[in-house]
C-alpha cells in the first residue's frame, strides 16, 4: 500500500492474464483485422498491400470478389480460426458458448504459412507499425516455434498486456498525485479488457497515461524544499561537500539558497518529445494531447523565448511525424464501409467544408441520444459491445472516480484555472477531433447521428476530464479510504472474470 504502483502490478498482472486466456478468441472490438495487421508487421511487412483481387476478411464482408483491396497475404490458417471462433453469430447473440473441445482443436492446427490468401484490414492499415508492434513482437516469437494461430493470438495478447502494464506502471509512479485515480482508471473493465485483447489501444492507452504522468511531473514537480518551504536548485555551494555522505550537511548548510523553479533538464525534454511522438503515430486522433505541455510553468525553463521554441518544437515535429506517415500511406484510402457511398476522404472534407454547420448539428444529435451509451461502454461495454458490466457496478465505478477526484490532493499542488483552461480545451477539441474523423471515414452523408463512436475512445484522454476536478477546498482525510479503495478493484476485476466467463464459456 505504501507504492501504489506495486499494488497496480499485482492486480493488473493477475487479472489480465487471466482475461486473455478468457476472452474468447477474436472477440476483442476489431481483433480479426488487429490480428491481421500483428501478423504482418511480424514479418517485417510494415505498409499494407493495395490490390485489385479476390480478398477475405471479418466483420466487414466475408468473401470480396474481384475488388480492391487493402491488407496482405497471410496465411488461410489465419482465416479459418477466425472464422470459427469469432463467427457472426457469436456476436449478434450473447447466448452462444465457445466449445472448448473446438478451441483445442484449433490449437493443433498448422500455420502453413506457405498456403495464403489476401485478407482485407483497410481500417488497421493506416497505423503506424509501431501501434502493433508488442503483439508481433509476441507473434514473430511464436511463429520460430511454429504454433498455431490461435497459439500465436495468445501470444501477441500476453506481450501486449505486458507493455501496457509497463508503460501504466510508469505513470503510476512518475505522476507526482492523482496516484489511486491512475490506477481506477487503468483497471476500469473496458481498460483491462482491450489491454488483455490485440487492440492497437492497448499502447494508445499506455502512451496517453504515461505521456501526461511525465507531463505533469515536469509540471508540478518542485524538486528539493528550502527549510522555508519554499522550492530551491544547488546554487553556489561555496566549499560545502557534495558526496552523497554529507548529504545531510549539504541540506542545512547556508551555502544553498532559494533561486526559482527547478530547471527542466534535457533529458526532461527528450522523454517529453520521445512520447509524444509514439502517441501521435499510435493514433492521430490523440495529438491534442500534446497542447497539454502548455501547463509547464515558463519558469522551468531557462527564458520565456527557450519554453516557446521548446515545446513548439516538440508539437510540430510531432504533427510532422503524423502528417509524413499519413503522405506515405494516403494510397491506402479507401472506403471503410461498403454500405456508404463512394466517397474519397478529400470529398468528404469539400462537403463538409461547403456544409461546417451540419457537423455541429450531428455532434449535438449524437450525444443527445447516445451519451449515456458512450459512457456506458467507457466504464464496461465489452467484446463488441455485446458484453456489459451490471448497471449497478457502472454506476458505482462512476461515483468512485468522481469521489477520488474531488477528495485525493497533495497540499503542495495545485492546478491554476489558466492549466484548467488549457486541459479542458484539450478535452472538448480531442473529442470533437474523434467525432470529425469518424464523420468523414465512417458516418454516411444521409446519417442523422455521426456513426461509430465507442465509449472506449475516452480512456486516452480520462485522466484530463478528472484533472478538472482537482481542488485544494475540500478537505477530507482520503488515507483512510485506501484500503477501501484497494478492496473495490478486487472485487471489481473479480466481478469482470465472472462476467466474461460467463459470456464466454459457462
Amino acid at each position: 500500500m505504501k507504492k501504489t504502483e506495486n499494488l497496480f502490478l499485482a492486480i493488473a498482472l493477475t487479472f489480465g492474464l487471466l482475461l486473455t486466456l478468457i476472452i474468447a478468441p477474436f472477440h476483442a472490438e476489431s481483433e480479426p483485422q488487429h490480428y491481421y495487421r500483428s501478423y504482418q508487421i511480424s514479418e517485417v511487412k510494415l505498409i499494407a498491400d493495395k490490390k485489385i483481387t479476390n480478398c477475405y476478411g471479418q466483420q466487414f464482408e466475408t468473401y470480396l470478389p474481384s475488388t480492391t483491396c487493402v491488407g496482405g497475404m497471410l496465411p488461410k490458417s489465419i482465416l479459418t480460426t477466425a472464422k470459427i471462433t469469432e463467427g457472426i453469430e457469436f456476436r449478434k447473440n450473447p447466448k452462444r458458448k465457445q466449445n472448448i473441445q473446438t478451441i483445442i482443436a484449433l490449437l493443433n492446427l498448422p500455420l502453413d504459412s506457405d498456403n495464403r490468401v489476401f485478407l482485407r484490414f483497410p481500417n488497421i492499415s493506416l497505423f503506424f507499425p509501431i501501434t502493433h508492434l508488442p503483439q508481433a513482437f509476441g507473434m514473430a516469437i511464436g511463429r520460430l516455434f511454429n504454433v498455431s494461430p490461435l497459439a500465436l493470438l495468445y501470444a501477441g495478447r500476453i506481450c501486449n498486456l505486458l507493455v501496457w502494464l509497463l508503460l501504466v506502471y510508469l505513470a503510476i509512479k512518475i505522476i507526482p498525485f492523482y496516484k489511486w485515480l491512475l490506477i481506477l482508471l487503468a483497471l476500469t473493465p473496458m481498460s483491462i479488457f482491450q489491454a488483455s485483447s490485440l487492440s492497437g489501444d492497448a499502447l494508445t492507452n499506455g502512451l496517453s497515461f504515461l505521456l501526461i504522468a511525465v507531463i505533469l511531473k515536469t509540471a508540478f514537480d518542485r524538486g528539493l524544499q528550502s527549510s522555508e518551504g519554499k522550492p530551491f536548485r544547488f546554487v553556489c555551494v561555496a566549499a560545502a561537500p557534495m558526496l552523497p555522505a554529507h548529504q545531510e550537511l549539504v541540506l542545512h548548510t547556508p551555502a544553498i539558497r532559494y533561486e526559482g523553479e527547478k530547471q527542466i533538464t534535457k533529458s526532461e525534454i527528450f522523454i517529453l518529445a520521445l512520447l509524444s511522438l509514439l502517441l501521435s503515430l499510435c493514433k492521430l486522433a490523440y495529438c491534442p494531447i500534446l497542447f497539454l505541455l502548455w501547463v509547464i510553468p515558463m519558469q522551468r525553463f531557462r527564458s520565456k523565448k527557450h519554453y516557446l521554441l521548446t515545446l513548439s518544437a516538440i508539437i510540430l515535429f510531432c504533427l510532422a511525424a503524423v502528417v509524413s506517415w499519413l503522405l506515405l500511406t494516403r494510397h491506402l484510402n479507401v472506403p471503410l464501409r461498403l454500405d456508404t457511398p463512394n466517397l474519397t476522404t478529400e470529398q468528404r472534407l469539400n462537403y463538409l467544408a461547403s456544409q461546417p454547420w451540419k457537423l455541429l448539428v450531428l455532434l449535438g444529435n449524437t450525444l443527445r441520444l447516445h451519451g449515456l451509451t458512450y459512457l456506458e461502454q467507457y466504464l464496461g461495454g465489452m467484446g463488441w459491445g455485446e458484453t456489459k458490466m451490471p448497471i449497478w457496478h457502472m454506476v458505482s465505478y462512476g461515483l468512485v472516480l468522481v469521489s477520488v477526484a474531488a477528495c485525493d490532493r497533495e497540499k503542495d499542488i495545485a492546478i491554476s484555472l489558466k492549466q484548467k483552461a488549457i486541459i479542458l480545451s484539450i478535452v472538448v477539441t480531442n473529442i470533437a477531433l474523434i467525432f470529425t474523423l469518424l464523420y468523414i471515414t465512417w458516418t454516411a452523408l444521409d446519417s442523422d447521428v455521426i456513426q461509430g463512436f465507442q465509449g472506449r475512445y475516452l480512456i486516452p484522454i480520462s485522466p484530463l476530464v478528472f484533472l478538472l476536478l482537482y481542488n485544494q477546498k475540500i478537505k477530507l482525510n482520503f488515507l483512510k479510504f485506501e484500503y477501501a479503495i484497494a478492496c473495490y478493484l478486487l472485487f471489481c476485476q473479480t466481478l469482470t472474470v465472472a462476467v466474461l466467463l460467463n459470456r464466454y464459456w459457462l
